[in-house]
């Protein structure tokens, strides 16, 4: 089990990254993972976890706070036209503007949730056969 906590500490600080990379970029605007609120929720969010594995392991409030990261990331999706001020909401804009940094960010966190989900069911089952 500690494999999967090293691995997950490694893919949490590769999540970080990815907010710093650029997540939206259309001619010479462009904009990364921390130019929208949401994005200094996640990051907020991605430390609290990592200091959370590293005191305790993994347990469901670490679950519960790694589910909101896509779903935070998926708000800032829709919402890239207006962080450029390009325009409204326009979902087309995002799908064809979208850069790896998005990428990273959300399938990174989406790993993380699958180790903690495993983690805990290990957990749960090495319990119960005590």
């Amino acid at each position: 089990m500690k494999i999967i906590k090293i691995t997950s500490i490694i893919f949490l600080v590769i999540s970080i990254v990815g907010l710093f990379l650029k997540w939206v970029e259309i001619q010479f605007k462009h904009a990364n993972g921390l130019n929208h609120w949401t994005g200094l929720w996640i990051l907020l969010i991605l430390l609290t976890v990592i200091v959370i594995i590293v005191r305790f392991y993994f347990n469901i409030i670490t679950l519960i706070l790694m589910l909101i990261i896509p779903i935070l990331s998926l708000i800032q999706y829709v919402y890239f036209a207006p962080a450029l001020n390009i325009s409204g909401i326009d979902l087309s804009f995002s799908k064809d503007y979208v850069q790896s940094g998005f990428f990273v960010t959300i399938i990174i966190s989406v790993i993380v949730v699958v180790f903690n989900i495993v983690s805990l069911f290990f957990d749960n089952n090495l319990q119960a056969n005590k």
